[in-house]
C-alpha cells in the first residue's frame, strides 16, 4: 500500500511539473506573438519610423521581468498546492489504509470466530443427528425383534389352533388329570403331604371318569392303585408330637429334684443317770457336763453312704441340657430322623430318672409322655413314583397332547 502511495505521488508531481512547463510555453508564446504584432505596426507605417517604432515598441527589461517573475510565482505556488496536496492526499490515503486495516483484522476475526462457532455448531447437529440415527435404529431393531417374536408367536399359535382343532373335545380332561397327578407327586415329595396328594389323585381319577373312555380303564386302575399307596401310610402326626414336645420343655422348670435322704441316727445306749457311789464322782461330774453341753451341740452319727446336693450352678445346666435334648428330639421329628429322634428322648428319660424326684407327680407325667413319644414312627417310607403317571404320559403322547411337566414320574 505503501509503494501504491508513493507511486500516485509521483505521477501527481510529474503532472505539476508539466503544467508548469505548459504554462511558461504559453507565456513565450505571448511575448513572441507580442513582438510580431509590433514589427507589422512598423513595417506598415514606413520605413522612416522603423527606428522609432523599434524603440517605442521594443520591451524594457523592467517590464518583462515582473512578467516572468509572476509566472515563476504562480508556478511555485502551484507545486507547493499540488505538494500539499500530494501529501495530503497520501496522509488521507495513510489513514484510510490503517482504518480499512483494522476494519479487516477486525473482520477477520468476526469471521474467524463465526467459523468456529459454526463448525463447533455443526459438530454438535451431526453428534446430535448421529446420536438419534443411532436410537432410530435401535428402535428399528427393537422393533424388528418384537415383529419377529410376535411372528413366531401368531405361528405358534396357529400350531396350537390346527393342533385342537384335530382333537376330541374330551381330551382337555385328560390334560387336566395329568396336571393334577404332577400336582400330588409335588405335594407329596417336596411337602410330605400324602392326604392333599390323595384327594388330588382322586380328582384326577373323576376327570377321566367324566371322558366315558372303556380305553382308559387301565389307567383308572392305576390310579386307584396309587390312591391306596397314600391311603395305607400313617397319617402325619409331626405337628401334634411337636406341640407335645413343646408341652414337655415347658415343665422342665416345674421339676424337682432329688433330695438328700439321712439314715436314722444312732441311739445312745449307754445310762446317763448319775452313780450313788462316792468312788464315781469323776464320772458324775462328766456326765453332768455331758448333759449340760448336750443342750448347745448335738453330735448324731449315721450309717450309710450319703450324696451331696447339686450346686445351683449345676442344677440350671442340668435344666438347660434337658431342654436342649427335647429340642433335638423335636428337630429330628421335623427332618424325620428315627434314630435321632429316639436317642435324644432316652437320654432325656435317663436324667429325668438320675436326677429328679420319681415320686412328683411332673416327673411321672414327663416319663411316661417320653415313654410314648419313644415307640412313635416319625419316618415314612413315601413311593418313589407313581405307576399312573406313565401310563398318562404314553396316553398324552399317543394323542399328540403336549405336554413338558414330568414331576409324577
Amino acid at each position: 500500500m505503501n509503494k501504491k502511495s508513493d507511486s500516485q505521488a509521483q505521477k501527481k508531481t510529474t503532472s505539476v511539473e508539466r503544467l508548469q512547463q505548459v504554462q511558461e510555453a504559453k507565456l513565450e508564446k505571448e511575448a513572441l506573438d507580442q513582438n510580431e504584432a509590433q514589427q507589422s505596426l512598423v513595417a506598415d507605417s514606413g520605413d522612416g519610423s522603423k527606428a522609432a517604432v523599434k524603440e517605442a515598441v521594443q520591451p524594457t527589461p523592467e517590464l518583462v521581468e515582473p512578467k516572468v517573475k509572476t509566472a515563476k510565482n504562480k508556478s511555485i505556488v502551484i507545486a507547493v498546492f499540488a505538494l500539499v496536496l500530494v501529501v495530503f492526499i497520501a496522509w488521507l490515503s495513510y489513514f484510510f489504509y490503517q482504518k480499512l486495516s483494522t476494519r479487516l483484522l477486525a473482520t477477520n476475526q468476526q469471521l474467524a470466530s463465526f467459523t468456529q462457532e459454526q463448525h463447533s455448531q455443526h459438530q454438535q447437529i451431526t453428534s446430535s443427528l448421529l446420536t438419534q440415527l443411532d436410537g432410530a435404529k435401535n428402535d428399528v431393531a427393537r422393533l424388528s425383534l418384537s415383529v419377529n417374536e410376535s411372528v413366531r408367536t401368531v405361528a405358534l399359535l396357529q400350531q396350537k389352533l390346527t393342533d385342537i382343532s384335530g382333537r376330541r373335545p374330551s381330551d382337555w380332561l385328560l390334560a387336566e388329570a395329568n396336571y393334577l397327578v404332577n400336582l400330588a407327586g409335588r405335594k407329596l415329595w417336596q411337602e410330605q403331604d400324602h392326604q392333599t396328594a390323595k384327594a388330588l389323585l382322586q380328582t384326577a381319577d373323576l376327570r377321566i371318569g367324566e371322558m366315558n373312555d372303556p380305553s382308559l380303564i387301565s389307567l383308572r386302575q392305576s390310579l386307584a392303585t396309587d390312591i391306596a399307596t397314600l391311603a395305607a401310610l400313617p397319617k402325619d402326626k409331626t405337628q401334634a408330637t411337636a406341640l407335645t414336645i413343646d408341652g414337655l420343655i415347658s415343665q422342665v422348670d416345674n421339676l424337682k429334684l432329688n433330695m438328700v435322704e439321712l439314715p436314722d441316727a444312732e441311739l445312745e445306749t449307754e445310762q446317763q443317770g448319775l452313780s450313788t457311789s462316792a468312788t464315781d464322782w469323776r464320772q458324775n461330774i462328766a456326765k453332768t457336763w455331758h448333759g449340760f453341753v448336750d443342750g448347745f451341740i448335738t453330735v448324731r452319727r449315721r450309717k450309710g453312704n450319703i450324696e451331696p446336693l447339686m450346686a445351683p450352678k449345676q442344677q440350671w445346666y442340668l435344666e438347660e441340657n434337658l431342654k436342649n435334648k427335647l429340642l433335638q428330639a423335636q428337630l429330628a421329628l421335623y427332618r424325620q430322623q428315627q434314630d435321632t429322634f429316639k436317642q435324644a428322648l432316652e437320654l432325656s428319660s435317663r436324667w429325668l430318672l438320675q436326677f429328679y424326684d420319681r415320686k412328683d407327680s411332673t416327673t411321672q407325667f414327663m416319663l411316661e409322655q417320653l415313654g410314648e413319644l419313644k415307640t412313635l414312627q416319625i419316618a415314612v417310607k413315601y413311593p418313589r413314583s407313581f405307576s399312573s403317571a406313565d401310563m398318562l404320559y404314553q396316553e398324552l403322547k399317543r394323542r399328540d397332547i403336549n405336554t413338558t411337566s414330568t414331576q409324577g414320574r
